[in-house]
Formats: structure tokens, C-alpha cells, sequence
């Protein structure tokens, strides 16, 4: 009876230990992420992700946390307010720059769909030499690209101003209202503004800069370095590939549930968007990390005077979390 007693004992702390065990490990498979506007359709694959149980699937929990602009949300990271933050890529490397121990390691959307927009009466980025944008914040894209803008074209840029309002549909009724006389922003919140005569498109990014990076899910150099951690992030790099993927494949599905979200927005004029944004092939179906694209970002922004050197790939962007995740995915 002893024997028995003492085995039965010993199975119990064993089951215990392992309970244990998975309790931490389940413990260390949460994140805070950081996002730096409301939901918009850059966040399909990730609401795809998260909606149907992806994340869950590879036992990861996620915290949203929204902030106002870039700045704040890199900021958040670096002083270890959240795990990942969603933010730009001109951003990240002008905070790499200054001695942030950052790095990128996957998007959701890697090339935008920025349109500027403003009242009829302008009719080009002449228009708007001396008149005020609606940005998100400094060192953001929707400030710092109408600057590149400006460059590209030859029209003088030190007479703009820029006033920091927030998100897409923020910015777009900062227009709306009289407050600015511009905004960059997104094709949904563009179409929102055309569909209500409004506003109308004076330049398309796209047109100018082809390349140009988008987003950046950013992370610490030290977490990188945790094996819990890395654990974490390859679960959100898992779960969000899969999230672009589905959307690439059926992106009036992944539209109703962007819908959920923005409701605010009528559900037809959203998927006619995501299906226009599928068809331009923007999402980030093999993780966001395309060395072309990073090439293109940090030399425009040098060239513009955004960052004072031109960084390599692997200064901004860790591939090794993707490259562990395509492994087991594939590559598309």
C-alpha cells in the first residue's frame, strides 16, 4: 500500500508539474499589440485572423490597444507598454536612427492604397503649397508622405502645415468640417468622401511611389532574443499569414467581417474596396517582408531628408520569425 501510495503520489506531482508547465507556457503566449489608428481595411488579415479563431488556434491571446499616430505606438513598444506595435515603416527606421533597438518582422498590408484628398476647388499638390494637412502625428506616413509628395512633383514643401488629428475617417472630416485643407488617406475613407461629393483624389501614392513600405509590426531586439517570446510572435506571424491568405482568397468574406468592425461604413463600398485592394495584390500573403520594398523606403526617405543614412534590410526588418513560419506554410 505504501508502494502504491508513494507511485500514486508521485503521478500526481508529475500531472501537477506538467499543468504547471503548460500553465506558463499558455501564460507566455499573450501579446499586447499597439495600433496606431482605429480599424480600417489595413487590418483585414489581422480581423481575419482574430474572428476566426486563427490566433486561438495557435494558442495565442491578443490585447488591442489603439493609440494616436506612429509616434505614439513605437513609442509604447520601446518603453515596453505593449509587445508589437503596428506602425510605419519610415517611422521604425528614423526610431532605429536614433538608437531604438527595434525591429520588423512581418505586416499586414506591406504597400499602401494613400490616396490625398481635399475639397473640389483643389486641383493639384500646387493647390496645396501653403495650406494645412490633417496628419496622424509626427514621423507618420500620412505627414511624411505628402512631404515626399511635394518633393517628387517639385513643388516647394516648406510652406505646408500639418495639424494632428488621428485616423482615417478622423483626418477625412477634419476636411469635411473646414479644420484642413488636405488629408492623406485611405481608399475606403476616400471613397466614403467621393460617395458624399465631398472630397475628390488630387494624387494616388501609388502612382508616385510604387514601393514604398506600408506597414511594420515592430518588436524589441531583446524579445527577439526570448524564446517564449519567439514562440509568441511566430503564433501571430502564423495565424496572420493565413489571415492575408484567406482574404486574398475570399475577400468578400473577409470584408463582411471588416464590416463588424466599421460599421459605420456601408457593407457594399467595403467590399467592392477589399476586393479592389485583393486585385492590387496588397496583402501580405508571405509575411510582409520583401527586401525591395525596404530598399525603396529608406532610400526615398533619405532622398526626401526623413533619415539622415540609407539602412540595410536586416537593420529594420528580422526575417527569421517568417522564415520559420513559411516553413511550415509555404511560400505563395
Amino acid at each position: 500500500m505504501r508502494h502504491s501510495a508513494m507511485a500514486l503520489a508521485l503521478g500526481l506531482a508529475l500531472i501537477l508539474t506538467s499543468f504547471g508547465q503548460a500553465a506558463a507556457a499558455a501564460e507566455a503566449m499573450k501579446l499586447k499589440l499597439i495600433f496606431s489608428t482605429p480599424y480600417s481595411t489595413n487590418y483585414t488579415p489581422f480581423i481575419v485572423a482574430k474572428d476566426m479563431g486563427l490566433f486561438a488556434k495557435e494558442g495565442l491571446e491578443t490585447e488591442e490597444v489603439f493609440v494616436s499616430g506612429d509616434a505614439n505606438a513605437t513609442r509604447a513598444v520601446i518603453t515596453g507598454a505593449g509587445d508589437v506595435a503596428l506602425t510605419g515603416p519610415v517611422n521604425l527606421i528614423s526610431a532605429i536612427e536614433n538608437g531604438a533597438k527595434l525591429k520588423s518582422i512581418g505586416a499586414w498590408q506591406h504597400i499602401p492604397d494613400y490616396e490625398v484628398v481635399a475639397s473640389p476647388s483643389i486641383k493639384s499638390m500646387n493647390d496645396l503649397v501653403d495650406k494645412t494637412f490633417a496628419a496622424s502625428g509626427p514621423s507618420g506616413l500620412p505627414q511624411v508622405l505628402p512631404v515626399m509628395l511635394f518633393k517628387k512633383l517639385g513643388v516647394p514643401s516648406d510652406r505646408a502645415k500639418f495639424v494632428s488629428i488621428g485616423g482615417h475617417s478622423a483626418r477625412l472630416q477634419a476636411v469635411i468640417a473646414g479644420k484642413a485643407d488636405a488629408a492623406l488617406v485611405n481608399s475606403i475613407t476616400a471613397a466614403v468622401g467621393i460617395k458624399n461629393g465631398t472630397v475628390h483624389i488630387v494624387v494616388s501614392v501609388a502612382e508616385h511611389f510604387p514601393k514604398l513600405g506600408y506597414q511594420a509590426l515592430v518588436v524589441r531586439d531583446e524579445d527577439l532574443a526570448n524564446p517564449a517570446k519567439r514562440r509568441a510572435f511566430e503564433a501571430l506571424m502564423t495565424a496572420s499569414i493565413q489571415g492575408a491568405r484567406f482574404t486574398a482568397a475570399y475577400p468578400e468574406k473577409a470584408a463582411e467581417l471588416l464590416h463588424a468592425r466599421v460599421k459605420d461604413i456601408d457593407p457594399g463600398m467595403i467590399k467592392d474596396v477589399v476586393k479592389h485592394l485583393t486585385a492590387q495584390k496588397l496583402w501580405a500573403v508571405n509575411g510582409g517582408l520583401d527586401p525591395e520594398i525596404t530598399a525603396f523606403t529608406a532610400e526615398l526617405a533619405a532622398q526626401t531628408g526623413e533619415i539622415k543614412t540609407v539602412v540595410k534590410h536586416e537593420q529594420v526588418m528580422d526575417d527569421s520569425i517568417n522564415q520559420a513560419v513559411l516553413k511550415k506554410l509555404g511560400k505563395q
